[in-house]
């Protein structure tokens, strides 16, 4: 009964607050996309109209958050906020580890170093299919010279992707070695 004579009365008092608890400094927040203030804030229970309200909280390197909150009147909502680390952002302190690119770099040496070592594979069974030809007499003028240039084709591509491939490796471990220097 009293809620509906607030409501209806005095409706700017039909409010119950949010308590923000958040770990991190530094961190903006929002209400229903009005900046309220950056971590550490100077009160963390706010108080607003009864009803949905979007939260949101935002910092550099950290991956964004976003909720609603749904607050009854009178009522006392808690919403607590701790961001992770973003593995996107390319600066600040953040560790090499942490960084998607790098891994990504990781990702590609380890592909590239693995065609290298497909195409290895068909060079050497090449290698071994002119050996039994030869054995068993049926190398000839008409296939010796194309399964050789196979041979060189694929052992070509294997010490390219070889190359690429333990460049980016390289390349990758000396960034991540950054993290402990």
């Amino acid at each position: 009964m009293r809620k509906a004579a607030v409501e209806l009365v005095a409706p700017e008092l039909f409010t119950g607050f949010l308590e923000i608890i958040a770990r991190q400094p530094e961190v903006q927040i929002l209400i229903d996309g009005n900046l309220v203030g950056t971590t550490p804030l100077v009160t963390s229970r706010l108080e607003l109209p009864a009803g949905r309200h979007a939260v949101e909280a935002q910092g550099e390197a950290l991956v964004p958050f976003s909720t609603m909150a749904d607050i009854a009147y009178g009522e006392v909502k808690q919403v607590t906020i701790d961001l992770a680390q973003s593995s996107v952002f390319v600066g600040g302190d953040t560790p090499m580890r942490h960084r998607w690119w790098v891994w990504s770099i990781v990702g590609a040496g380890v592909l590239s170093t693995a065609l290298g070592g497909y195409f290895n594979n068909l060079h050497l069974r090449t290698i071994h299919k002119i050996e039994r030809y030869a054995e068993e007499g049926r190398l000839t003028a008409a296939n010796g010279p194309a399964l050789t240039e196979d041979e060189k084709a694929d052992w070509q591509r294997a010490t390219i992707f070889y190359g690429v491939g333990g460049a980016l490796l390289v390349g990758a471990g000396v960034l991540l070695s950054f993290d402990f220097f």
